[in-house]
C-alpha cells in the first residue's frame, strides 16, 4: 500500500467532484459544457490512482477488530435501511 498515491488520489477525486459539484449547482453557468471533461478526467484518474496506491506491494491486510467494525457497520445500515422501509407509508 503506497499512502502517497492514496493522498494523491483522494484529493484529485475531491478536486474532480468539486468540480462536477460546480457545473451542476448552477454556480458555473458559463463553464457547463467546458468544465464537465476536465472534472469527469479528474475524478476517473483520482480512482485509478488511488487503486494503483492500493494494489501495489500487495492487498492490504484488515485486523479482527476492523473486521468487527466494518461487520458493524454493515448490520447497523441494514438494519436501518429495513427500518425505514418498513416505517415508511407506501406512496
Amino acid at each position: 500500500m503506497d499512502k502517497d498515491l492514496i493522498w494523491v488520489g483522494v484529493t484529485m477525486i475531491l478536486i474532480g467532484l468539486g468540480g462536477i459539484y460546480a457545473v451542476f449547482s448552477g454556480v458555473a453557468e458559463t463553464f457547463q459544457e467546458g468544465l464537465q471533461g476536465p472534472a469527469a478526467f479528474t475524478v476517473v484518474m483520482g480512482f485509478l490512482f488511488f487503486i494503483g496506491g492500493l494494489l501495489r506491494d500487495g492487498l492490504p491486510t484488515i485486523g479482527l477488530v476492523a473486521k468487527s467494525l466494518i461487520l458493524t457497520v454493515i448490520i447497523i445500515s441494514v438494519a436501518t435501511l429495513l427500518t425505514y422501509l418498513i416505517i415508511l407509508p407506501p406512496v
